[in-house]
């Protein structure tokens, strides 16, 4: 049964072999025959179905057993891989975008829920750390090979071909989960999603050291996220050749990782409060530069400073919101604020796909001084974090 942790390991590899990231523009604007609006809307779509799958497929794993959920969970987003890739039609992408959600909220708990049993029947629970660690990092690595081969699939097959290739070790993903064991677990109740939103929004309503930490973190993080959409945009802009999109993506990660292992260092020495204001203030003033410069050096410096920025603060944020959130509900807590950010980006993508459509450049400009207004006007005090 201790195989169950390799094998999640290849399994994590093998799902995150997502080769059309590194070409999502291209393929949605070019391929796709979509503006940006609808580009965003398939998203805030995406978002929906999450959120929708979240109870049920839960119950599906607690009830049925994990095994099955990932099983299900992986075939399900191949099929949406192959039924994206299929026709340029926004309504065949958004029955995709159905199966994805489905099988991302199949797997969503489920895979760190079998890793942990497993470590517990062995008492291992001391390892869960950095074997969560690992499962992470592994995650990183797929985007990291993907990338580069995305690109040269895409020059050399079409732009739709990554996604179509992407549904293939999606597939084998699958068919490795069914060697999985299910570990022996106590069954437990599961509670409404919305009571537990209830609960968690009255929580945060009544302590204001945390008020302020939560809704920096979810304005700033939805803001911060459009650069997924426009990194490829501002290559394009520079005179970058969807070639290279790949190597680009590629470099953003690993400049993510390097910033990750540093991130003691830099909250020693900047503090914890201006290191929070340094993830805002440095990336507000990248978008912005980015709407008027197109030389290639240094758009390839304002796309890791925000990339960077962006990836940097979930693990940041997390470790400050433990401060003020007691163990027993910090399960709760914390899978109630991933659910508001989701919200918060399902209803700000209509807004901005509108504004991509009307001027690239200047949806870049207002979520730059969007971003510099969270860091400036933020009432988060250092004092707070400790």
């Amino acid at each position: 049964m201790l195989s169950n942790i390799p094998k999640m390991n290849l399994i994590q590899f093998l799902f995150h072999l997502q080769f059309f990231a590194a070409v999502t523009v291209p393929f949605f604007t070019e391929w796709g025959g979509l503006n940006f609006r609808q580009v965003m809307l398939l998203q805030s779509w995406f978002l929906f179905w999450v959120f929708a799958f979240e109870v049920p497929t839960g119950a599906f794993a607690d009830k049925l057993g994990r095994k099955k959920s990932i099983v299900l969970g992986c075939i399900t987003a191949g099929i949406g891989a192959f039924v994206y890739s299929s026709i340029p039609s926004i309504y065949i992408f958004m029955l995709a975008e159905f199966l994805w959600a489905l099988g991302t909220a199949f797997i969503s708990g489920a895979d760190e829920a079998i890793i942990y049993d497993t470590l517990k029947t062995f008492k291992l629970q001391a390892r869960s750390k950095d074997t969560f660690a690992k499962y992470s990092m592994i995650l990183s690595l797929a985007f990291i090979i993907a990338s580069p081969l995305g690109s040269i699939i895409a020059v050399k097959f079409g732009l739709n071909y990554p996604m179509l290739f992407s549904g293939v070790p999606m597939a084998l993903a699958g068919i490795i989960a069914l060697t999985l064991k299910e570990p022996k677990r106590k069954a437990e109740t599961k509670r409404n999603y919305l009571s537990i939103m209830k609960e968690s929004m009255l929580y945060i309503r009544r302590h204001p050291k945390l008020r302020p930490l939560v809704i920096n973190s979810i304005l700033g993080g939805a803001l911060l996220y459009y650069i997924l959409w426009l990194y490829q945009v501002m290559l394009k802009n520079s005179g970058v050749g969807i070639g290279f999109y790949g190597w680009v993506s590629s470099g953003m990660n690993i400049f993510l990782i390097l910033l990750l292992s540093q991130i003691t260092r830099l909250e020693a020495l900047l503090g914890r409060k201006n290191l929070i204001a340094a993830t805002l203030l440095i990336p507000g003033i990248a978008f912005v530069a980015g709407a008027f410069i197109t030389n290639f050096v240094v758009t390839i410096l304002l796309i890791l400073a925000i990339f960077g920025a962006w990836g940097f603060r979930a693990p940041l944020y997390s470790s400050y919101f433990n401060v003020h959130i007691p163990s027993k509900s910090r399960a709760t807590m914390l899978s109630s604020i991933s659910m508001l950010a989701k919200i918060a980006a399902a209803v700000l993508n209509l807004f901005v796909g509108a504004m991509m459509d009307w001027s690239v450049q200047g949806t870049m400009i207002a979520i730059g001084v969007a971003a510099l207004g969270v860091a400036v006007f933020s009432r988060v005090r250092e004092e707070e974090l400790k």
